[in-house]
């Protein structure tokens, strides 16, 4: 690895390197709450990979870039979650809708804000 490389690649390990415990943390804190949830019937479905846009009290918007390329909000959620969500991190996650509330149903990976490039 030459000079140039290893300084970037140092500095990227940095970044992550405070926020990848708290992407943690906000995983399980989401598979806790979905496991928590009463069962119920929705309309639509949705699953994969969104990026946090917007944050508020117990509300995330998601950007799905994928197939949609809209934002899905709010996707309703406790208050611990969305104090510890940060925009720009990426989620995996099923949601479903039920009248004009999106529920998270199943979770995954949560991926800190990274500006580098793999």
């Amino acid at each position: 690895m030459n000079d140039e490389i290893y300084e970037v690649t140092q500095k990227d390990v940095q970044e992550l390197k405070a926020d990848v415990p708290a992407a943690k943390e906000l995983a399980l804190l989401l598979f806790e709450y979905i496991e928590s949830q009463p069962l119920k019937t929705y309309t639509k479905r949705l699953s994969g990979y969104f990026k946090i846009e917007k944050i508020e009290p117990g509300k995330l918007w998601l950007y799905e870039y994928y197939t949609l390329g809209q934002t899905i909000c709010p996707v309703i959620v406790s208050e611990k979650i969305s104090s510890k969500a940060r925009v720009g991190w990426t989620v995996y996650l099923a949601i479903g809708i039920n009248g004009n509330i999106w529920n998270p149903l199943t979770g995954g990976p949560v991926h800190p804000r990274f500006s580098g490039e793999f």
